[in-house]
């Protein structure tokens, strides 16, 4: 049986946290309970596109290199979340875990760059890859 030790660590801070303060405007506290901590700013915002349908399927080279990344990395936690979920426990979690952070990257550059002839940015198009 494994120990649940990593799995608290993991819980910590979840992303359900970090998004309910920003609803909230307050960093939460009394153990999760109440959102009357230090305040939360709304964050930056960029303005990013409407995704089409069919994806980015004109932009330019760097553009197709960076959503191919995003894609990539995406693939990885979608399959490492199903053998989480099939029975891969922890380590397949904590696969997914890592891999999620690496979508950061690829997507910052995404949304900073601009769309030829509009005021938008591209973003991530979030395409399983077979």
């Amino acid at each position: 049986m494994e120990s649940d030790r990593p799995a608290r660590r993991l819980e910590t801070r979840s992303g359900s946290y970090a998004f309910s303060e920003i609803h909230h405007g307050r960093r939460v506290t009394d153990r999760g309970r109440t959102f009357t901590g230090a305040r939360v700013p709304f964050p930056d915002t960029r303005p990013m596109a409407r995704v089409p349908a069919s994806g980015w399927s004109r932009a330019p080279t760097p553009v197709r290199r960076l959503l191919h990344r995003f894609d990539t990395t995406y693939t990885t936690v979608l399959t490492s979340l199903d053998a989480a979920w099939a029975g891969g426990g922890l380590r397949a979690l904590g696969a997914a875990v890592h891999a999620m952070r690496g979508l950061e990257e690829p997507a910052l550059h995404l949304t900073e760059t601009r769309i030829p002839g509009r005021r938008s940015t591209c973003g991530p198009q979030f395409h399983a890859l077979s």
